[in-house]
């Protein structure tokens, strides 16, 4: 399998601090819509910041801190560019 990915524009990637509205929401929000089920069980809803906020730890562990074989690796996060993911991995510092 061969994955292709886009990249960010360069004035996002030379951000220190992403912005939650133009840099992360839009990253989220897809993920948003094609797994419901995280909001509709409660589990977080990836489109409000302060849900987000509230799990900042969940979330850096399920895509940075586990191995990709652990149950609650975050399996989506492999389908992330590089770039979405740095930005990410900013925005949760």
């Amino acid at each position: 399998m061969l994955k292709v990915f886009g990249s960010l524009p360069a004035s996002v990637m030379r951000k220190r601090c992403p912005s939650w509205t133009k840099d992360i929401r839009p990253i989220f929000q897809l993920y948003y819509n094609l797994y419901p089920v995280m909001h509709t069980h409660d589990v977080i809803n990836l489109r409000s910041v302060g849900d987000v906020r509230s799990k900042l730890r969940m979330i850096n562990m399920s895509m940075f801190e586990y191995d990709w074989n652990h149950p609650n690796f975050m399996p989506t996060t492999r389908d992330l560019s590089p770039d979405k993911t740095e930005i990410v991995r900013r925005w949760l510092e």
